[in-house]
């Protein structure tokens, strides 16, 4: 098995952005293999400040040596503690419907990295379900991670709890449901926990009609 490496000093070759509005999507690409079995980890210093509001994986994989796409498995780690799923996702070729030998292509949409960023290392991770954890295919070139992230300017303000454009009784209403439940959206004042601290932040911001 053959096991490859990619460090930070290589990120600025696969990292870029474009900007849209008040989200910058940021691209991580694959790096091609040469045909071969593989396992590929990439930790890197990603954007340290912002909102991550949605994520696509783009794959084209065609596998090798009888290799079965069904235990291809990907993991990606954001510092995002407070997102619906602790900052991270995996996906496997058997959650893509993948089986077999052949070439497969999927876009693969997530929220699940949804919230913000506090700053840290990120990582996606490319293996296989088998033991051990390693695949045997080549990855295309256009084969890539897209992170859709909101800059300060484009963060909710808090008193506007339900997004609708307006600062009212509904807002109030959105906020104590989520907050009740310990959502992530109710960690207005962004401290990674819950509280009562939130219930003043968001009255402060609520009460003067505005951020």
């Amino acid at each position: 098995m053959k096991m490859q490496t990619v460090c930070a000093a290589l990120v600025a070759a696969a990292l870029s952005q474009a900007a849209s509005a008040d989200v910058t999507t940021h691209r991580i690409d694959f790096f091609p293999d040469i045909p071969g079995t593989y396992t590929n980890q990439l930790r890197f210093i990603g954007p340290q400040e912002g909102r991550i509001v949605g994520v696509r994986v783009y794959m084209d994989f065609t596998t090798q040596h009888g290799y079965d796409a069904s235990t291809i498995n990907f993991l990606f780690v954001a510092p995002v503690p407070n997102s619906p799923n602790n900052g991270f996702f995996q996906i496997t070729g058997d959650q893509l419907g993948w089986s077999g030998e052949g070439q497969f292509v999927a876009e693969y949409q997530t929220n699940a990295l949804d919230g913000d960023i506090v700053g840290g290392l990120w990582v996606w991770d490319l293996g296989s379900t088998n033991d051990p954890p390693s695949y045997s295919g080549v990855f295309s070139e256009d084969s890539r991670v897209e992170v859709d992230i909101e800059t300060a300017g484009g963060t909710p303000c808090p008193a506007d709890f339900n997004q609708d454009g307006g600062i009212d009784g509904a807002d109030v209403e959105a906020f104590f449901t989520a907050w009740q439940d310990s959502a992530p959206q109710s960690d207005v004042n962004q401290d990674g926990g819950v509280d009562g601290s939130d219930v003043e932040v968001f009255f402060n911001a609520w009460e003067a009609g505005g951020c």
